[in-house]
C-alpha cells in the first residue's frame, strides 16, 4: 500500500504522488493548526481540486472530525456562511480570495458567534494584508494565508494562529524548505534571505513527477528541488512572501514591477474592490504597467484619482499608467483571476 500512486490533475499535466506523501501532507495541516476528533469543518470548495480535497476534506478525516460538505462556489451560501459555521459548531472552513472578497462587500453578512470558529484559512491566491486586516476586524476571526501547489501535495507554507504574524506572508514553510534563487538559463543560484528570486521548495510531499511527461518533469524538478513559477523571498524565519507569477512580472525600461505590491496599494483605496495589474506591450519602454479594478458598490472613484492614490505610495514607475474599470473580472473555475482574459479586456 505504501507504495501506491496517487495522482492530482493540474493544468494538462497529471502530477503523481506516492500514499505516503499524502498522509504526510494532512498530518502537517492538522498538527500546525492543532485539529482534533473534537473539530468540524466546512468544505465549500471543489473536491476535485487539490486544496479542497487535500486540506479540507481529507485532513478532516484523518484526524478523525466531521466534515460538513456543502455546494462548491454557492454564491446563495455566503450570506449563511457563518450561521452555518455555528449551527455545525465548525472549527474551521477554507476559502479562496474571490469568496473573501465577496463576503467583505456583502453588508448582510453578519459575524459569527464567539466560541466554536477558530480561524479561517485561504489558498489558492495570496490575500493582501488589507484584506486580511478588513475581514478581521469586520468579522472577528482569524483570515490565514497558506501556500502551496498540487506538484508538492498542497500546503507547503502556513500562517501561524498569531495575532502579531505577518499579514504580507503566505506562511512559514512547514515539513519542507523554501529557497529562491536566481535563474540564468539552466543556472539556478540560491539566493540570501530577504532577495527576490523565483521559489523552489523540497521535501517528502513533493510529487514523484508528472505522469507521462519527462520533459515537464525535467524542468519542474531539478536535484530535489521543485519551481513553482512564484516569485518572491524567504526571510530568515523561514517566512515566505510573494511577490507574484515569474509570468506574470512587468519589466518596464529595464525596472522590475511586481503586480502584488502595486495591487495592494489600489486596494487600500476605500472605493476599490478589486484590482489586478498586468503589463502591456509598449513599443519604447517594452511594457507599461496596466490596472483593471473593480469599484466597491456606490464608488465613484476616478482613474486620475487612483494614479494619484498611488503615487502617495509608489515609485512614479510602478504607478499604472492605464486604468480600466469593470464590473467582475474574469475568474477560473477555482475562483482565481485569469490575466489572460483580463488582458482583453484592453483590447
Amino acid at each position: 500500500m505504501a507504495g501506491r500512486i496517487a495522482t492530482a490533475q493540474h493544468a494538462e499535466l497529471t502530477a503523481a504522488a506516492t500514499r505516503a506523501a499524502v498522509l504526510r501532507k494532512v498530518e502537517d495541516i492538522r498538527a500546525w493548526f492543532g485539529l482534533s476528533e473534537a473539530d468540524s469543518e466546512l468544505c465549500m470548495l471543489p473536491t476535485h481540486f487539490g486544496h479542497g480535497l487535500v486540506c479540507s476534506c481529507l485532513t478532516t478525516l484523518h484526524f478523525g472530525g466531521t466534515l460538513v460538505l456543502c455546494r462548491p462556489f454557492d454564491a446563495a451560501l455566503l450570506p449563511r456562511v457563518f450561521a452555518l459555521a455555528d449551527d455545525h459548531a465548525v472549527a474551521t472552513f477554507s476559502t479562496v480570495p474571490t469568496i473573501i472578497r465577496l463576503m467583505l462587500r456583502n453588508q448582510a453578512i453578519r459575524a459569527p458567534a464567539r466560541g466554536r470558529l477558530r480561524f479561517v484559512s485561504c489558498a489558492s491566491a495570496p490575500l493582501h494584508a488589507s484584506e486580511v486586516d478588513a475581514f478581521e476586524a469586520r468579522f472577528g476571526v482569524p483570515l490565514l494565508n497558506c501556500y502551496g501547489l498540487t506538484e508538492a501535495g498542497t500546503w507547503s507554507a502556513m500562517s501561524p494562529i498569531d495575532p502579531q504574524r505577518d499579514r504580507g506572508s503566505v506562511g512559514t514553510a512547514v515539513g519542507c524548505r523554501f529557497r529562491a534563487v536566481a535563474v540564468d538559463g539552466d543556472r539556478r543560484t540560491p539566493l540570501p534571505a530577504g532577495q527576490i528570486g523565483e521559489l523552489e521548495l523540497a521535501g517528502p510531499s513533493v510529487m514523484l513527477g508528472y505522469d507521462r511527461a519527462a520533459e515537464a518533469t525535467a524542468s519542474a524538478l531539478r536535484d530535489g528541488w521543485l519551481a513553482t513559477g512564484d516569485l518572491g523571498w524567504v526571510d530568515d524565519r523561514d517566512r515566505v512572501f510573494l511577490a507574484g507569477r515569474s509570468k506574470d512580472l512587468i519589466i518596464r525600461a529595464g525596472a522590475n514591477v511586481y503586480p502584488p505590491e502595486i495591487e495592494g496599494v489600489l486596494l487600500r483605496h476605500p472605493d476599490v474592490a478589486e484590482a489586478y495589474v498586468i503589463g502591456l506591450a509598449h513599443p519604447i519602454l517594452g511594457e507599461q504597467v496596466a490596472a483593471c479594478v473593480v469599484r466597491k458598490e456606490g464608488g465613484s472613484v476616478s482613474d486620475a484619482e487612483l494614479v494619484r492614490h498611488c503615487r502617495a505610495a509608489l515609485s512614479p514607475y510602478k504607478c499604472p499608467e492605464t486604468i480600466r474599470f469593470v464590473d467582475a473580472v474574469p475568474k477560473t473555475s477555482r475562483g482565481k483571476v485569469s490575466r489572460t482574459a483580463v488582458r482583453t479586456l484592453f483590447g
